[in-house]
């Protein structure tokens, strides 16, 4: 998984120690911005952040163990991390009435996606709240004012579902296959482009 020592020292040291010390540290904000005193609009999207981030961190952690031999040569590990991180073609049996053919349908998994979008909620939190601190230095009396109480979960969910529209094309971009061998011992993955 590493291709120079200081990649190799990052993916087994350095990536570990910083997905747990970021869902810790997380977790810990969650407690403070959730609390009733310190609820506000930028405190709002600050605990979105957090949630980002975490889902983030925990995303990751397929890709952090598989730098582990004790994971990497285990075929339980690897079946999940390649028929989670990638593309997995399966074979649907539906046999039609009139010629029985079969199916062939894919089912787009991708942890990566996944950790992308998250990425971008947590990008575009940060801008809203930069936008919101700025409209207060602008407007002093905007930062006293509240928002009626279906603008907040609006524009969150607007944040979380144009993030979802704008990365979800990476759920789609690579055609893979993952086969086993030597007796289904062995389990190999192979991407190609969608375009390819």
């Amino acid at each position: 998984m590493s291709g120079t020592t200081l990649e190799y020292n990052l993916q087994r040291y350095f990536y570990p120690a910083l997905a747990i010390f970021g869902i810790l540290g997380n977790v810990l904000n969650l407690t403070v911005l959730l609390n009733k005193s310190m609820r506000s609009r930028a405190n709002s999207f600050l605990a979105v952040l957090a949630f980002a981030d975490i889902i983030f961190l925990f995303l990751l952690f397929p890709n952090i163990l598989a730098n582990y031999s004790v994971f990497t040569f285990n075929w339980y590990f690897r079946w999940f991390y390649l028929h989670s991180k990638v593309s997995l073609l399966m074979i649907n049996e539906q046999k039609k009435k009139k010629d029985h053919k079969i199916d062939e349908t894919i089912e787009h998994v991708h942890l990566i996606s996944l950790a992308n979008w998250c990425s971008s909620v947590a990008h575009w939190c940060v801008i809203a709240v930069c936008a919101d601190r700025l409209l207060g230095i602008q407007n002093p009396l905007y930062a006293r004012a509240t928002w009626r109480w279906w603008k907040l979960p609006l524009v969150t969910t607007v944040i979380v579902f144009t993030s979802g529209l704008l990365t979800c094309y990476q759920h789609f971009e690579y055609f893979c296959l993952v086969r086993s061998y030597c007796r289904e011992t062995q389990l190999y993955s192979r991407c190609l482009p969608v375009n390819a």
